[in-house]
């Protein structure tokens, strides 16, 4: 035998790779698991009863089939019954959707279509553990004594898309949430959609979820109510909640969060509106938020309001309690404390921060016509919370306050607690108050410290003390730097204190700061650029100069009125300053 022969003889024997292949490719039979077919249900009727053949009949019949079917099935309307927009009442039950299996998808026709529950019960369920999908459908007319008038989700993972869900109540003032929709532990899913002109006998007028994770995108959420308690647009107790594009607006609340609620869990807002939204008797007309974490991002808040009647509401924009916010280019305006306080922001016990933030022409009858934060204990968590707001590259400004803190106040006579706030290239400029035409720092019970750094405070008004910052009361800190208070006034029809600055019992720390044409008008006006009394007073390389107190009786200290304080200037310049009666530039004097 040749080499070679004896070569293919090996090459080709029970051993080699090409025999091994052959034992390799034999035919074999293998079980194969277990499939479902998709089915697609069309609903050919706008009956209720039930009834179909096949793979089609009324929507009841179809979505029964659906259900049993298993796996991922689809409902769809007949082009022609559905040409034009129609509707079907339910008989007296909900729909309910309960294949666990796969995703149940109702695809509404092009005209659109109503089911309605006529006002005798719910229009929709969804299952423990059921995956939806719902486009093209208006839900309305749903009504029940439970949860969710229109829809309710019981842990299921729910989509809609371009629905409505309108006309819808819970009636229940026990339990009843959710008027137009309900989550329980599920993913709540919208996009496109509108929620409008639902109730709910409780709380969340419109949506309301407990747990889970609800997702909102470019929707419209409004003329909701909330007839008993809160959250009259959306409501959100532990969870997350998230809102993009969207809009709620003339939601009403009977307590808190006319328009939005979201309690021990984290909402989030990016490029949404909220405005014209009412909380009645409690606070936070357009968003009340309570021991969680909220997030608003080029959001517009505004034209919010609480009650015209209740002494409790605060907050007519958003009212923030024991947990974090973050707002950043968002506009705060237009809202209104009719009855107490915090007309934009008020902000107990909640760490909050505002970036390039336009707070203006918000109203409080009470403190805090802009933003107010203080230090306060809480019931539910058995401890204090101090309060703290940062703010920086904001403008506050046209903003009105019947007490004191035009612009902003921290602390006050309800802080029981630690609170501060800091600015950083703000501008505070064209607010009114009793005291504190711009800022208002008030420690009565508690400490309140107040930083001020690379800002302008202008151009506000006072009525009593401190036409552009007032910080009064034993353990008030204020501390300023490298900032301008120029042009505010302290206009009384009696005493007018600290045209610039009124410093009470307190301590205050000027740094590379300008003061100047800042005045006090009144019958007796002290201080037209800074008035202390029983204060510690710091004012180092700084300028205080064309200030005015100008009074028609008395009129002293025109830069500077000090009494039984303790004032030290240091390379800092008090010159140009008028007073009518006496010390043009400085008054120093003790009992």
């Amino acid at each position: 035998m040749s080499r070679n022969a004896a070569r293919d003889q090996r090459r080709s024997g029970p051993g080699t790779v090409e025999a091994r292949k052959r034992r390799r490719m034999q035919p074999t039979l293998l079980p194969l698991e277990g499939r479902q077919l998709l089915s697609t249900f069309t609903v050919n009727s706008t009956g209720d009863s039930g009834s179909g053949s096949g793979l089609t009949g009324d929507l009841r019949y179809c979505i029964t089939q659906a259900n049993s079917a298993g796996g991922d099935q689809t409902i769809v309307f007949d082009k022609t019954v559905f040409k034009t927009p129609q509707t079907i009442p339910l008989s007296g039950t909900q729909l309910e959707l309960s294949d666990t299996t796969g995703t149940e998808t109702i695809t509404g026709p092009k005209a659109g279509v109503t089911v309605s529950g006529g006002g005798a019960s719910r229009v929709f369920q969804v299952d423990a553990g059921v995956t939806a999908s719902i486009s093209g459908l208006t839900i309305t007319g749903g009504s029940t004594t439970g949860p969710g008038g229109g829809l309710a989700d019981y842990g299921g993972a729910i989509t809609l898309t371009e629905c409505t869900v309108s006309g819808n109540s819970c009636t229940n003032p026990a339990k009843s949430r959710g008027g137009g929709l309900y989550g329980l532990n599920g993913t709540t899913t919208l996009t496109n959609c509108t929620v409008s002109g639902n109730s709910a006998a409780r709380s969340g007028g419109g949506l309301w979820f407990f747990g889970g994770t609800t997702t909102l995108t470019d929707c419209t959420i409004s003329g909701n109510s909330a007839v008993g308690l809160a959250a009259g647009g959306v409501g959100a107790e532990f969870g997350t909640m998230t809102l993009t594009g969207s809009t709620i607006s003339g939601n009403s609340a009977n307590y808190t969060g006319g328009g939005l609620l979201s309690e021990f869990g984290t909402a989030t807002l990016t490029n949404c509106t909220v405005k014209n939204n009412n909380a009645l008797n409690g606070g936070g007309g357009g968003l009340f938020t309570y021991g969680g974490n909220a997030s608003l991002a080029n959001c517009t808040v505004s034209s919010n309001s609480t009650s015209t009647t209740v002494t409790s509401c605060l907050g007519g924009g958003l009212l923030l309690e024991f947990g974090t916010a973050t707002l950043t280019n968002c506009s705060i305006n237009n809202n209104a404390a009719v009855a107490n306080f915090g007309g934009g922001l008020w902000c107990p016990g909640n760490a909050t921060t505002l970036t390039n933030c336009t707070i203006s022409g918000n109203s409080a009858q009470g403190n805090a016509g802009g933003v107010g934060t203080i230090g306060v204990y809480s019931a539910f968590y058995g401890k204090a919370f101090s309060g703290a707001t940062t703010l920086t590259n904001c403008t506050i400004s046209g903003n009105s306050a019947t007490g004191n803190g035009g612009g902003l106040q921290n602390g006050g006579p309800y802080s029981s607690a630690p609170s501060a706030t800091t600015l950083t290239n703000c501008t505070v400029s064209g607010n009114t108050a009793v005291a504190g035409g711009g800022i208002s720092n008030q420690a009565t019970l508690s400490v309140a410290t107040l930083n001020v750094a690379s800002s302008v405070i202008n151009n506000n008004t006072a009525a009593s003390a401190g036409g552009g910052i007032s910080t009064s009361g034993a353990g008030s800190t204020a501390t300023i730097t490298n900032s301008v208070i120029n042009s505010n006034q302290v206009n009384s029809s009696g005493t007018a204190l600290g045209g610039g600055i009124d410093c009470e019992n307190s301590t205050l720390s000027l740094s590379n700061c300008n003061v100047n044409a800042n005045q006090a008008n009144g019958v007796d006006a002290k201080g037209g650029g800074i008035y202390a009394i029983s204060s510690t007073v710091d004012v180092e390389n700084s300028n205080v100069n064309g200030n005015k107190a100008n009074g028609s009786v008395d009129g002293e200290g025109g830069g500077i009125y000090a009494f039984d304080s303790t004032l030290t200037l240091v390379n800092t310049n008090v010159k140009g300053n008028k007073a009518t009666t006496a010390y043009n530039d400085i008054f120093n004097g003790h009992s």
